[in-house]
This record gives C-alpha cells, structure tokens and sequence, in this order.
C-alpha cells in the first residue's frame, strides 16, 4: 500500500527540521564564543519575531477571537517550546560536560513516546521500539566515539538535570500540540507563540544584561544569530508542528535523532572536523532506526 503524499512530505519537513537543528549546533558553537547563552537565546528570538511578524500579524488580526479562545493552551505551548525547553537547555550547557548533554539529547526522542503514553496511553509497535532502540544506540556510538565504557566514568550534576527537563519540556510541547485544533494559519500562531515565549524571557534577559560579559556585534555573530532566528527558530519549528499534526508527536520524534547526524556532516563540512568509524557506525544506526520505525505495516 502507498503512502498518503502527506506522510511523505511530513517526513521531508522533519528531514529540513532536523538538518536546520544540526546546523544550529555548529552554528551556535561559534555565535557562543562571543555571546552568553541567555542573550543569545533572547536575541535570536527577537530575530524570529521580526522575520515572522509582518506575515502573521493580519492573520492573528482576522481570528483575534481564536487567540482569545484557547489563549490558556497557546500560552502553555508558548512556554513550553520558547521559554522552558531551550532555556532549560542553555542554562544546562553551562553547568554539564558537552558528552553528557549530548547523551542525554539522545535519549530525547524515546522521551516523546513516553511523555505520549502517560498522556494519552499512545501504544508503540514493536518496530518502533526497535528503532527507537538502534537510533539511539547510533547517536550513543557518536557520542562516545564507540567506546561505550565513557559512560561508566560520567558524573551527573544539576546541569544534566536541566537538559532532562528541556528535553522533557518538547516532548510535552510535541504531544499537546496535536490534541486541540486551534484554527490560525501556521505562521499566525508562530507569530504569538514567539511573541508569549519571547515576552516571558525578557527579565531573564534582563538579569543577564546586568551580570553577564556582555556582547560585542560583529559580521560573524550577526550571521549566526540571523541563521539561527531565521532556520532552526522559524523554519525548523513551523516544519515540526505541521510534521506532529500530520503524523503525531510519536512517529515524528524518531527523526530528533537526525540531528546530532546532521550536526557532524555540518561540522566536517564547515569546520574541517575528522570523521571517524565510529561516525560511520553511528550514522548508519541512526538511519537503520528512522526507517524501521517508519516502515509502514504489512497489512
């Protein structure tokens, strides 16, 4: 049996979701030596803001009474993916290791269908499972760089605690976003969400600006920081709630583990970082997982 075209390109918008992720981490790793992460989280946000205002703001005009409706839900989804998950995860990258945040993200995915299942007892196959298992076996190859052992040797601290809570945090977003139809056009309701989110990061914002290092813009950060307000803050996210409306929250968090893939080849590509087996090996998983999830059953 075929897939419906709109499977199709759901999986196309969380391919180009992903890929827009993993470019952001190499991205973001430059834009971090010259900025905090709290302003660059704030910043880029304001970005995203100014690039999808002039588009959603007639629309948010003409169903003014839908915001008004279901104001409780768009808020709660706005702190959720704006506010709590990222800034959850900056705040836990400046208090972990690099190995054990990114361990971590790569149990993200198999958080979705858990988060799913306590909410609405979504029950998964046992070909997800499976891929689910493989993809994030390859993202720990990667992380490890093939030496599973690096695992016994990490110690946990309270920044591993906030990259769980971020983690936590989208997955909650990606399950709650598919339950209530709430008719605005897909750039309208990214306008208030951005907008809900960015406004509640304003005294974080704030509190930054007054203790931290401070930032000076050059060409470079101006760079990123418009890639990262315009991709991963704009189009990844309009790409994943259509993705999760069409497929579901479960089937589209597979394909969170594409990113730290992505990540690499962006790494080897612009920053000339070496490629190893174990790289290999770990793609390979990763890949081997996101289509056995995703193969359609037999009927």
């Amino acid at each position: 049996m075929q897939r419906p075209t709109s499977d199709v390109s759901a999986r196309l918008l969380l391919v180009l979701a992903t890929l827009f992720w993993g470019m952001d981490i190499v991205v973001g790793r430059v834009a971090l030596a010259r900025i905090s992460p709290m302003a660059l989280l704030f910043w880029t946000w304001v970005i995203a803001l100014i690039v999808v205002l002039p588009f959603g703001l007639a629309g948010l005009r003409d169903q003014f009474a839908v915001v008004v409706r279901h104001w409780r839900w768009i808020t709660g989804l706005a702190l959720l993916s704006v506010s709590i998950s990222p800034g959850f995860f900056y705040a836990g990258l400046g208090l972990t290791s690099a190995i054990n945040a990114a361990l971590i993200v790569a149990m993200g995915p198999a958080t979705v269908p858990a988060v799913a299942w306590l909410v609405d007892r979504t029950p998964l196959g046992a070909r997800q499972v499976l891929g689910f298992a493989l993809a994030t076996l390859g993202v720990v190859t990667v992380v490890t760089m093939g030496d599973l052992q690096i695992i016994t040797t990490l110690r946990f601290n309270l920044g591993d605690i906030f990259v769980v809570l971020a983690m936590l945090s989208w997955s909650l977003y990606s399950v709650l976003l598919p339950r209530r139809e709430i008719n605005l056009k897909p750039v309208s309701f990214l306008t208030i969400v951005i907008t809900i989110g960015a406004l509640a990061l304003v005294p974080v914002a704030i509190v930054d600006a007054m203790n931290g290092p401070g930032f000076v813009i050059d060409a470079e950060l101006t760079a990123a920081m418009l890639y990262i307000g315009i991709f991963p803050a704009v189009l990844s996210f309009l790409f994943w709630n259509r993705a999760v409306g069409i497929l579901g929250p479960t089937a589209a968090g597979i394909y969170l583990n594409l990113t730290p893939v992505f990540a690499i080849g962006m790494a080897w590509l612009f920053l000339s970082e070496p490629l190893y087996a174990y790289h290999g090996v770990g793609i390979a998983l990763v890949l081997a997982g996101v289509h056995l999830a995703n193969r359609p059953s037999q009927s």
